[in-house]
């Protein structure tokens, strides 16, 4: 089962610009020329970041702008059902970091399983590979060791929740396009975060769900 699950995850090898949190908080190396790049790269149309930032230029970061054009175009991605637990886990180049996959995830499970104890059925893992590719500064690179760490943590943190949870159905959802990601996370009915800035952002955004 953690071999199939672990098949499922995308590697984005130089997502150079799509940086949501950091473009939309103004935040790390080179968040102004993302900003650019997406407001005037035509790959970019049709995003939600773009939408985002023709509204709000380069302005600070207004979460209820975003907010809202997320609630617009949700019905256009998929959103989990009301018996899905999703956990949004950062991998790829982070994994250089302490805070890389330190969560007791079994323990945080079981808090949501406790609390809704007949309504967790299935536990869905947000995650990609994903990697910056800044290499002006020789940060954020993809190497096979990176992966294979990536791939060796996350697979035991996978094999121990199955294992924990066998009545528990779990998946993986991967995408290349982050907005998907998003708004599967956003519109979560039970959601756990990660460290960084996507995650800080999607808490941000389930604030103003009703």
């Amino acid at each position: 089962m953690t071999e199939v699950l672990l098949r499922k995850i995308k590697t984005i090898k130089n997502n150079t610009d799509y940086r949501l949190g950091d473009v939309i908080f103004h935040q790390g190396f080179k968040w102004d020329i993302s900003m650019r790049q997406i407001l005037n790269n035509s790959i970019y149309d049709d995003t939600i970041l773009k939408k985002y930032l023709k509204l709000n230029g380069t302005k600070q970061c207004d979460i209820q702008l975003l907010y809202r054009i997320c609630n617009q175009l949700k019905h256009n991605y998929i959103i989990p059902d009301k018996y899905t637990l999703v956990i949004h886990v950062r991998a790829g180049d982070v994994c250089v970091h302490s805070w890389f996959l330190k969560k007791d995830y079994d323990k945080l499970i079981k808090k949501f399983v406790d609390n809704h104890e007949n309504d967790i059925k299935r536990i869905v893992f947000v995650i990609a590979f994903s990697y910056g590719e800044y290499t002006e500064r020789n940060l954020w690179l993809y190497t096979d060791e990176k992966q294979q760490q990536n791939i060796q943590q996350f697979g035991n943190v996978l094999e121990s929740c199955i294992n924990t949870y066998p009545h528990i159905v779990f998946d993986i959802y991967s995408n290349i396009n982050i907005d998907n990601d998003l708004i599967f996370c956003v519109f979560s009915k039970y959601f756990i975060s990660d460290e960084g800035g996507f995650s800080h952002l999607i808490n941000r955004l389930r604030k103003y769900i009703p």
